[in-house]
This record gives structure tokens, C-alpha cells and sequence, in this order.
């Protein structure tokens, strides 16, 4: 199985050569992954498992630097002859979709090796179905180097041992799941799953909460009406009062007249005193009735008003209180 790596590698730069009219194939102009084949087929000769090593991180350095999916599945076999193949079965899962696109011939060849990955897999380690709310998750596993991510839906194995597992997505609190497989979990592997749900982050409790327009338009559409009603109330019962006022003054001149008043005179002056006392008397009332409802309203201005604000990630979670008389 040794020779598969070498002769893809072969098949891949053929295909690429006998291409007519394709662009020039992005793997000829990186060094590190050019490096990579080189010794790789070197490790095919003299079997020197520090050179397959080193292979292994020139191809990661070569995909992490934009290289194309099959400088990922080179990683992938070699990780895979180099024993690792939990790491390598990751790195499969990643690239095989990708090279479907890009070249399905030879991704053929890859799935293969992918085949013999996951028959070896059956063996003393466990498999991890992953599926996250959002999908698309990356998942790191702590058992992996920290730049072998994967990405949710995916299944991972795992070998006995304890095991930290965290789901990321931007924009959202991180999900971490500790797991422990046991030496008989490994040897009749059943398959467990992990579905983290990863909840929208929001604002912390020191952060100030600021409510959208749409909810201080709220709170300005319903303090001025009741504060003008207010108002005009007011204004009207001080109208009124002084209006009584004024017709008590005239009042008091009729009464005096009255007082001076005989026969048919004093007849008629009393008609008109009793028009201007009952005025008076009416005007004072309407006008304290008034100053009533206009405090009134102008308390029920100040009272509080509850706006809930939509907190970040759309959750109605905040809320504010406003006092529209401050």
C-alpha cells in the first residue's frame, strides 16, 4: 500500500500535464508541496518514517496555504501510512468533497485509500457522529493538532482516552463536549453523537443596551400625546378660574347695586345677581374638574413604560424602562 501515494501523486501530475488548454495547475508553483511529492517518493524507496514525516507537514503547509484539495488528500495518506489514521479519515472527509468538483477521476483514486482508512478505523477507536445547530460548525479535537479542524456534519474516531471536542461557529458561544472511550469501547466500537446547539452571542451584563429607532419611536409617539392632553387641560382650567374670577368680581359689583336698589329695579338687579353667581360658581367647579383630569394626565405621562428590545442574535430578551418625564 505503500506505493498508492507515490503512484497518485504520479496520476495527478500526468492528468495535469496532458490537460489541453487547462491554466497551469496551482500545485507546480508551490515549492513546499513540490517538496512533499519528492519525498515521498523517497519514503517509497528507503522506508524512513522521519521522511514521510516531513512530507506530511509540507503538504499541510501547501493546503494551509491555499493549495488545492488533493494537497489535503496527499496529507491524508500519509497520515494514514504514518498510522494516524483518525487524523487521516478528518482529512479525507474535508477533501474528497472538494476534489469531486475539481477532478472526480482522481478523486477516485483517493477514495480508495479512504475505503482502507475506514475498515482500519473498526479497530480500536470509536466513531463520533457530529451534527450542530448551526451547521457548518468547525470542530477541533484535542487529541488532534490544533490546525486539523473538521467540519460539522462529519464523524470523527477516536482512540481510548479522554477527549475534548469544541464546536465553533462565528458569531455564536462556543460548545465543548468531554469524552471518554474505554478500552472496550474499542474493541466492538458502537458509534455515539454529539449535537451541540450553539447559541447567538449577546451583549454582556456590562455592556449598554441601545434600543433600535423603531422602539424609541414607540415610546415618542405615545408620551406626546398624553403630555399635550395634559397641558391643554391645564391651560383650560386656568382659563376657567380666571374666567370665574372675573365673573365674581362683576358678581360682587351687582350685588352691591342690589343693596341699592328698590321696587322694580331691585327686581331686575336680583335676576342678574343670580346669573352671576350661579356663572361664577359653575366656572370655578368646570375649572377645578379641569386642573383634576390635567394632573391627572400629567402623572400618567410620568408613569413608566416598558419597551422590550430585541437583544443580539434576534432573541427578545432585553428590557428597557423609560420614564418619559425625565
Amino acid at each position: 500500500m505503500r506505493s498508492s501515494l507515490v503512484v497518485l501523486a504520479l496520476v495527478a501530475g500526468a492528468s495535469a500535464a496532458r490537460a489541453q488548454g487547462a491554466p497551469p495547475n496551482p500545485e507546480a508553483s508551490s515549492a513546499a508541496y513540490q517538496r512533499a511529492l519528492a519525498l515521498a517518493k523517497q519514503w517509497r524507496h528507503d522506508g524512513d518514517r522521519a521522511t514521510l514525516a516531513e512530507a506530511a507537514a509540507l503538504f499541510k503547509q501547501a493546503f494551509l496555504a491555499g493549495e488545492p484539495a488533493v494537497a489535503e488528500c496527499d496529507l491524508a495518506l500519509a497520515l494514514h501510512y504514518l498510522g494516524e489514521d483518525a487524523r487521516a479519515y478528518a482529512r479525507f472527509s474535508r477533501c474528497l468533497p472538494r476534489l469531486a468538483a475539481d477532478d472526480p477521476v482522481r478523486r477516485a483514486g483517493y477514495q480508495k485509500v479512504a475505503d482502507e482508512v475506514a475498515r482500519a478505523l473498526l479497530v480500536g477507536h470509536v466513531p463520533i457522529d457530529i451534527a450542530t445547530t448551526p451547521p457548518d460548525a468547525e470542530i477541533s479535537i484535542s487529541s488532534f493538532p490544533a490546525d486539523e479542524t473538521t467540519i460539522a456534519p462529519t464523524v470523527v474516531w477516536l482512540r481510548p482516552g479522554r477527549h475534548t471536542l469544541r464546536a465553533h461557529v462565528d458569531g455564536h458561544v462556543d460548545e465543548v463536549w468531554q469524552v471518554t472511550v474505554t478500552d472496550a469501547e474499542a474493541v466492538q466500537p458502537a458509534r455515539r453523537a454529539w449535537r451541540p446547539a450553539l447559541s447567538p452571542t449577546v451583549a454582556s451584563a456590562g455592556d449598554p443596551i441601545v434600543p433600535p429607532p423603531s422602539a424609541i419611536d414607540a415610546v415618542t409617539q405615545r408620551e406626546r400625546p398624553s403630555r399635550r392632553a395634559a397641558h391643554l387641560t391645564l391651560g383650560l382650567a386656568g382659563a376657567l378660574v380666571v374666567s370665574g374670577a372675573v365673573v365674581h368680581v362683576l358678581g360682587r359689583e351687582v350685588r352691591a347695586d342690589l343693596a341699592r336698589s328698590s321696587g322694580d329695579a331691585y327686581a331686575d338687579r336680583l335676576t342678574t345677581w343670580h346669573w352671576y353667581q350661579r356663572s361664577t360658581i359653575g366656572l370655578y367647579a368646570a375649572g377645578a374638574i379641569a386642573a383634576g383630569v390635567g394632573a391627572w394626565l400629567q402623572l400618567r405621562g410620568r408613569a413608566p413604560v416598558t419597551v422590550t428590545v430585541p437583544a443580539r442574535g434576534g432573541d427578545e430578551r432585553a428590557v428597557m424602562v423609560w420614564w418619559n418625564g425625565s
